[in-house]
């Protein structure tokens, strides 16, 4: 089985959704040789940080997934509730201890729009923001880096979705809703086989210094 967990870039991931990728990670392994039915269970929900998920880890790990495919951060940089880094650091790292036996699959979070929308705005004075007090309103490209930066490390560079850099091959693509943070559905459409590339993988392998899926 394979768990999404996070916040609503997962949490989004509707039945079609679920269906689409499920279909391509078993398309993924058949072509690798390991014709298997994969199960993907939704467990993200939108608004959640790094430490609601922490905190619900070790509950939801009883559910034993192959893979985890985690997203966090996006809530975490926002101003007004801002996680700080090294907490942020910490709850990752929880979630990665409570799924220990499974693998881990970072899905990145995107860029955010950051102008036009309440919830984002210019960069001015972000680059030595240390604490919430410090950050003007709106999440900020050059702070949500620094948890993205995190989330990488956690699940190691070749586990991880590069959303920010597959959508910036696609220029003729809307890749976000008017909101400026939420994905379309057209950037959906085309992260799902990428992804499902990651989860097949982690599926069959167990790369050296990290626990593989069964």
């Amino acid at each position: 089985m394979v768990m999404l967990y996070g916040d609503s870039m997962l949490g989004r991931f509707t039945r079609p959704r679920i269906a689409a990728l499920e279909a391509s990670v078993e398309a993924a392994l058949a072509a690798d040789g390991a014709p298997y039915s994969v199960m993907v269970l939704n467990c993200a929900a939108g608004g959640w940080n790094s430490a609601h998920s922490a905190r619900r880890g070790p509950v939801m790990a009883r559910c034993t997934p192959a893979v985890v495919v985690l997203s966090v951060g996006m809530n975490d940089c926002v101003p007004g509730r801002l996680v700080p880094l090294d907490a942020f650091a910490r709850n990752v790292a929880s979630i990665r201890a409570a799924f220990i036996g499974a693998g881990l699959v970072g899905f990145l979070p995107p860029m955010v729009r950051e102008t036009g929308h309440p919830a984002t705005a210019p960069d001015t004075g972000a680059e030595a923001a240390t604490s919430e007090a410090d950050l003007p309103p709106g999440r900020r490209n050059v702070v949500l880096d620094r948890y993205r930066d995190v989330l990488r490390d956690a699940a190691g560079a070749l586990w991880s979705l590069d959303t920010p850099g597959l959508l910036a091959r696609r220029p003729d693509l809307e890749p976000l809703e008017e909101d400026g943070i939420h994905l379309t559905a057209q950037a959906y459409d085309m992260l799902i086989p990428e992804l499902a590339r990651l989860i097949a993988a982690a599926l069959t392998s167990t790369p050296t210094g990290r626990e593989g899926a069964s």
